[in-house]
């Protein structure tokens, strides 16, 4: 009988074991299940912000295309107005050019028209005094 009570007894500690590790296992399971929600609310947290910064990535992206698009076009404005100023320069510089040799050529012209005239006005005062001299000589007259 004492057999049968120890038999009894370990059935009970067995199936009090039992008990306690199938209680132990639901707990277990729980923990896990509530560990698998944690870790699947932090995924979609994660994708959430993931999302949000290649959503943010593309954001910068598309403002600096659209920046650089806007520089660049500034860029060829730029160019294209030095290349017309440069145009501009030199037609101006060209017509500067010929203003100056056209100018140079007038001051030439008069410089020499001067010193024909100044020729002239030695010549004819050579004349007039010749001919002073002259008419003093034939009618004998004094200065």
């Amino acid at each position: 009988m004492e057999r049968l009570n120890d038999k009894q007894d370990r059935m009970q500690r067995s199936e009090s074991e039992m008990n306690d590790k199938h209680q132990q296992l639901t707990q277990l399971e729980m923990k896990l299940s509530q560990l698998k929600q944690e870790r699947d609310s932090y995924k979609r947290q994660l994708d959430n912000a993931f999302n949000e910064f290649r959503s943010s990535i593309e954001n910068e992206k598309d403002k600096s295309t659209t920046r650089e698009n806007t520089l660049q076009s500034k860029l060829i404005n730029l160019e294209s107005d030095l290349t017309r100023t440069k145009a501009e320069y030199l037609e101006i510089k060209r017509a500067k050019e010929d203003s100056e040799r056209r100018l140079q050529s007038r001051l030439q012209d008069t410089r020499d028209q001067l010193e024909q005239s100044e020729s002239t006005v030695t010549s004819m005062r050579s004349y007039v005094d010749f001919l002073k001299t002259s008419y003093n000589n034939v009618f004998g007259g004094t200065n």
